[in-house]
């Protein structure tokens, strides 16, 4: 069963190399790309400003006059300048492209120093910087949540292959596949390769309730070691046997009236037997 389209969202935003693709580092990609815009225009037109100025110096020093003061220091600086920042600049604009298009965090660090050396996307550049880095366990509890789907729909294709339509026993065999696999994560658990916190939020209700039989059924075997559960459980123990005390001594109070009330009857019962031939005998008399 391939993953929904939320899951696959997730999975992007925290599936990179090393950080997220999330809202932090979505908006230093827009910065870079707005102020590259206007960079790339900046930069082209002080290079065509310096070029001028050389131009215009080399005329001056020819003989020719012109209105225009402009040193041929300035000139170079200016032109250099211009292609300095129009370089870096376009390199910028590329890279927050490609990474926008294909969602990927690979060239957070290339592109962030890049935008930040270009001075014009700096504060892109800065933004990329602050994205946090990704939760591989948060990938691996989405992956892990869509194998128990994956299983349920390959026992419903056994069931259907095996031509088992009584619904109890299809309901038996599913939960018993979702019961194992439940076992599973369990042990992975307790050998603390994954984590239990993030993998049960994902689960649907209907697995977090096998999940938490199974979870109860090894604590009582003693298979895993949960020092919380065993606590709550205990309680949960001790509440069920106080009901039970609670009920017993109930159905034994009201056996007891009932016993009561059985020998009053029975009592006023043998006093009209009693009184009935006292009665005759006074008629009779």
């Amino acid at each position: 069963m391939a993953l929904t389209k939320k899951e696959q969202r997730q999975i992007a935003k925290h599936d990179q190399r090393k950080w997220q693709f999330n809202g932090t580092f979505k908006t230093g990609i827009v910065l870079i790309l707005i102020f590259s815009g206007i960079g790339l225009m900046g930069s082209a037109l002080m290079f065509f400003m310096g070029l001028v100025g050389i131009v215009i110096q080399n005329s001056l020093t020819s003989g020719q006059s012109s209105s225009i003061n402009l040193s041929m220091a300035s000139g170079i600086i200016l032109a250099f300048f211009g292609a300095y920042i129009f370089t870096l600049t376009a390199v910028s604009l590329t890279m927050a492209s490609f990474t926008l298009s294909n969602q990927t965090t690979s060239t957070k660090m290339i592109l962030a120093i890049v935008a930040i050396g270009s001075g014009v996307c700096m504060i892109g550049g800065i933004v990329m910087l602050l994205t946090p880095q990704t939760d591989e366990k948060e990938v691996e509890a989405i992956e892990l949540n869509n194998e128990v789907r994956v299983l349920e729909e390959v026992v419903e294709q056994s069931l259907n292959k095996e031509q088992v339509f009584n619904r109890d026993e299809r309901e038996q065999r599913v939960y018993e596949a979702k019961y194992a696999k439940a076992v599973e994560f369990l042990e992975q658990i307790e050998n603390k390769e994954i984590e239990e916190e993030k993998l049960v939020d994902k689960f649907s209700n209907d697995f977090k309730v096998i999940f938490l039989q199974a979870k109860r059924d090894m604590i009582l075997d003693g298979r895993i070691q949960d020092k919380t559960y065993n606590e709550e459980l205990a309680k949960q123990l001790t509440h069920e046997q106080n009901e039970d005390l609670i009920v017993i001594n109930k159905e034994i109070s009201d056996n007891v009236l009932d016993k009561i009330d059985d020998s009053e009857w029975t009592q006023e019962a043998n006093d009209e037997k009693t009184d009935k031939p006292v009665e005759l005998f006074e008629e009779n008399n």
